[in-house]
């Protein structure tokens, strides 16, 4: 498999140029990495970028910030609907309550900022070991030792930054806690 590397249009020294250009101009409250990240995509969209169109693009940084929340906004919905799926296409039909068993499921997923598309299969499958009951997380946090920790790692499923056990599963070395669902967000 070949890979090819991105070239941007955008110049070393242009990305220079443009640091001081949006710390003049940067919102209260608003990361500077968003906003100059931001207006580097919209550059990059543009025939031949310039300081000049940076400077356009700046003089009304709301709408760089608009197109950026839009964009996440979409991102996270195809997430949502791509979890929907992967959930859905790994509880049987035939499953009594199916439907409630997707819903609490789903429930289950959303304790989770950041899982990837295996993930959520593995804790659906997981989920339906466990007797279509939630699985207990326990961040990683409440392991005591980093050699606990480690143990813990190579023993048990962890998912962003919890470990995640089935019915009678404990970890080595810490009092099990449950987590109330959306405490991990």
């Amino acid at each position: 498999m070949k890979v090819h590397a991105y070239t941007s249009k955008l110049s070393a020294q242009l990305r220079k140029d443009l640091v001081p250009e949006v710390k003049a101009i940067l919102p209260s409250g608003v990361d500077f990495n968003i906003l100059y990240g931001q207006l580097l995509a919209r550059l990059e969209q543009v025939e031949n970028p310039s300081l000049q169109h940076a400077k356009l693009l700046l003089q009304h940084p709301e709408v760089l910030l608009k197109e950026r929340d839009q964009k996440l906004a979409k991102r996270s919905k195809a997430n949502q609907e791509l979890d929907v799926l992967i959930v859905k296409a790994n509880i049987p039909k035939a499953a009594a309550e199916r439907d409630k068993l997707v819903k609490d499921t789903l429930s289950f997923l959303g304790l989770f900022q950041k899982l990837t598309p295996a993930e959520v299969k593995r804790l659906t499958l997981l989920r339906q070991e466990n007797g279509n009951r939630d699985p207990l997380v326990v961040p990683f946090s409440k392991v005591s030792t980093p050699d606990d920790l480690a143990n813990n790692l190579e023993k048990y499923l962890s998912v962003d930054g919890h470990f995640v056990l089935k019915h009678g599963e404990q970890l080595d070395n810490c009092d099990p806690v449950t987590l109330e669902i959306g405490s991990l967000a």
